[in-house]
């Protein structure tokens, strides 16, 4: 039996989650989830179909009608009614909806319940997002939360979208990040905040390594945490 064991990631958009998450994820085998990725998941579905966005009662139908799957250990697919969306949800236009989609309370609501599965399932998880250590996982053994300045995060926002070859512009980066902020900040279901237990860590000066080691080191610390190797699962 694996005894539980929490880790909380939140943060604006741009500020590492996701790759320093999974890294640490890696080093010390522990599942790592996105949950941004499953409110992106509902947005592309959504934009597919051609619907308000804003209109509650819609998102309500669309989410009890879709079935997300998220399948691999360190690295997350996203299947979405049995397709593969994982590249598909990192568009832009994904990118300028999402937070549109996600202040949704019956989204919210419903994706919620399916993270705190997930976490159950796992037992040993690494999960970031917006509110997991202030909504999804209140109880989590360690909390932290990432940000960077704005610059920075429009600078690594447009590195990633050169490396999946989509043209964009500093400008409407940064009106979209700050747009984002916005909305996930000021929403009036779960906001983006850092919880009051969490560490705070501002990526903006300090390299990627240096983060991640950070974080292992206060995972590691922590008197409840061991870390297994596959084989021990």
């Amino acid at each position: 039996m694996v005894k539980p064991f929490f880790v909380a990631i939140d943060g604006p958009a741009g500020a590492g989650k996701s790759t320093v998450s999974q890294e640490v994820a890696r080093r010390l085998n522990l599942q790592y989830l996105d949950t941004g990725a499953m409110y992106r998941a509902i947005t592309w579905k959504a934009l597919q179909l051609n619907v308000n966005l804003e209109d509650d009662n819609f998102l309500k139908k669309l989410i009890e009608n879709t079935k997300i799957q998220i399948k691999g250990k360190q690295k997350n697919l996203i299947i979405v009614d049995g397709t593969d969306v994982t590249t598909k949800i990192r568009t832009p236009e994904i990118n300028n909806n999402v937070s549109i989609v996600a202040k949704s309370p019956v989204v919210r609501s419903a994706l919620v319940e399916l993270q705190r599965k997930v976490a159950i399932d796992a037992g040993r998880i690494i999960m970031e997002g917006r509110d997991i250590g202030t909504k999804v996982l209140p109880d989590a053994h360690i909390k932290l939360f990432l940000t960077a300045s704005l610059d920075e995060r429009c600078r690594r926002r447009l590195k990633d979208f050169k490396d999946m070859n989509i043209k964009t512009d500093i400008q409407a980066l940064k009106k979209e990040l700050a747009l984002r902020d916005k909305i996930d900040s000021e929403r009036k279901d779960s906001p983006l905040m850092q919880a009051e237990d969490a560490f705070l860590i501002d990526t903006t000066n300090i390299s990627f390594n240096e983060v991640v080691d950070k974080i292992v080191e206060i995972i590691e610390n922590h008197k409840d945490f061991k870390k297994q190797d596959s084989k021990d699962e």
